[in-house]
């Protein structure tokens, strides 16, 4: 099983509330498997540890918006190398949660994204 996991840190300026991920997906075309044992991404919030969603695979993504509850967001993508499909596509923003309202935080379109690791596991 091949893993990458892309981590992805809030770092707009900017209120005095905690940064936050509001995600969405916008194109899913991930081999299909039972529960999605298979190849699939999965959001998670913080440290990895807290999933976000359900292991996500097939062709129909979502239709929910997945909010995180802090300035960390794990992207993860797990593949048995076995086939290919066309991916995902996800989009994001990041918010300022002050526990009274969510305002938009200008994310900068043109940085780079972060670079993606890549574990093998068994």
């Amino acid at each position: 099983m091949w893993v990458v996991d892309t981590v992805l840190s809030a770092a707009a300026g900017g209120g005095d509330g905690v940064q936050v991920f509001e995600v969405d997906v916008h194109r899913l075309s991930i081999e299909s498997s039972a529960n999605c044992s298979g190849d699939h991404v999965q959001l998670f919030d913080g440290d990895g540890d807290s999933p976000l969603s359900a292991p996500l695979c097939g062709d129909e993504p979502p239709s929910e918006t997945f909010v995180g509850r802090t300035s960390v967001l794990v992207v993860q993508f797990r593949s048995d190398r076995g086939g290919a499909d066309a991916g995902f596509v996800l989009g994001y923003v990041v918010v300022v949660d002050d526990d009274e309202s969510l305002d938009e935080v200008d994310v900068d379109d043109d940085a780079p994204p972060p670079p993606a690791t890549g574990q093998r596991g068994s």
